[in-house]
């Protein structure tokens, strides 16, 4: 196999289910800023630079979420406009 092919098959896949990806993350990071803004926790510094982390975390996979759902839209208008002809 070419190994532009395999590339390219590689990337489709990923592309595929990062938004599946993303959403996890997006869940494991929130449960991470639930604990670590506890009263008790939060008197450390270095619990406030892991929160920060973690929101930073909670918003960057947004953009992968995004694209997964324009993908589904642009599917679903293509979807329409073929089934117009019928």
């Amino acid at each position: 196999m070419d190994v532009e092919k395999i590339v390219s098959s590689v990337a489709n896949f990923l592309e595929r289910i990062m938004p599946f990806l993303s959403l996890i993350s997006i869940t494991v990071n929130l449960f991470h800023v639930i604990v670590l803004t506890r009263k008790t926790v939060t008197s450390s510094s270095m619990n406030t630079l892991l929160i920060g982390i973690a929101i930073v975390d909670i918003l960057s996979p947004m953009l992968y979420i995004k694209r997964g759902i324009d993908r589904i839209l642009d599917n679903f208008e293509d979807f329409w406009y073929y089934c117009s002809f019928l």
